[in-house]
């Protein structure tokens, strides 16, 4: 983690903001939080990818963390296998450290091949320290299966496709693969903001019925939504910052 947030520091210092607007002082904080707040959420801007990772990146790797350490999935499921994981809108893939580093800290007999799909190219620029990794730059959009892997990711992408419309074609084509690629067994991780307009309850309502098991958390802050769903308590960054 240390390694990709001083990549993002790097490349942010030296980057020119993409508005082209020589009257505008942009930090890139403003055009993250229009995004969550409503406009039209796009990733097409490397110094915009550099600030969403820099301020963002350590907290959602440490909720797939603090997810696994409350869940113990790999300790119920995978113990002593190599598990496939498929990570849908993977952006700088925070999952994949949050694996990892839950993996190594706990010397867990599980090890992991990974892959991510994102229709946005310049994260590849960020993408350090990621290993045992397969990326596929490409729109979910454009379809996908889910056979072979053991765990399926959505983080922080369904909330990104209904603040574009997109939602409903996205939800089309994995109830489709749910039914008829997934392999018995397997299992999907639904990671996004909790709040009241941006999908958790469309994609459950979609989602749900096509399993007979689900377990249903939220992180234990600021009154956090969802009366009937089991508190993490667990929210604490659990990685590393560079100096400075």
């Amino acid at each position: 983690m240390q390694n990709l947030l001083n990549r993002c520091n790097d490349i942010y210092g030296q980057s020119e903001c993409c508005h082209n607007d020589p009257e505008r002082t942009c930090y890139c904080i403003d055009c993250l939080q229009q995004g969550f707040y409503g406009n039209q959420d796009m990733y097409s801007c490397l110094k915009k990818l550099c600030s969403y990772t820099m301020n963002y990146g350590p907290c959602y790797a440490s909720e797939i963390y603090n997810f696994l350490q409350t869940d113990r999935l790999l300790e119920n499921n995978y113990l002593n296998q190599e598990v496939k994981i498929l990570s849908l809108g993977c952006g700088f893939c925070p999952d994949w450290f949050g694996f990892d580093k839950y993996i190594r800290n706990n010397t867990l007999p599980v090890m992991f091949e990974y892959e991510g799909r994102d229709i946005e190219p310049l994260w590849g620029h960020l993408r350090v320290g990621v290993h045992n990794a397969n990326i596929v730059c490409e729109s979910v959009l454009n379809g996908f299966t889910l056979a072979e892997f053991d765990i399926i990711i959505i983080n922080k992408l369904f909330s990104t496709l209904k603040a574009n419309n997109m939602h409903n074609q996205f939800l089309d084509i994995l109830t489709t693969e749910i039914q008829t690629s997934m392999k018995i067994g397997a299992h999907l991780i639904f990671n996004d903001a909790n709040h009241i307009d941006k999908g958790r309850d469309v994609f459950d309502n979609a989602v749900s019925q096509y399993f007979d098991i689900k377990r249903k958390y939220k992180f234990n802050l600021d009154n956090a939504y969802g009366w009937s769903y089991r508190n993490i308590d667990l929210t604490n960054n659990v990685f590393e910052y560079p100096e400075g």
